[in-house]
């Protein structure tokens, strides 16, 4: 799922902790970011703030987890 305008960080980073399994953000050269990893998460965020937001996709490891954002994104639709 392509993200392009992160304003509820708190909201979505409670999300990610919410997360039973691997949460990452992947740039279009394959890059991947953790955001279960605090250094990780810092330069994702960072990331998602600036333009290279749009540039960046969310995955999640188990498909249970992908619910807890399609929950954040309806209440957020800027988000995605």
């Amino acid at each position: 799922m392509k993200l392009s305008n992160i304003n509820e960080v708190n909201d979505f980073l409670a999300a990610v902790d919410r997360c039973k399994g691997d949460v990452w953000l992947e740039d279009a050269k394959g890059d991947r970011l953790s955001l279960k990893s605090m250094f990780s998460r810092y330069i994702a965020m960072g990331n998602l703030l600036q333009d290279k937001g749009e540039e960046l996709e969310l995955f999640c490891s188990q498909p249970a987890d992908m619910a807890i954002f399609i929950g954040l994104f309806s209440q957020n639709p800027q988000i995605v």
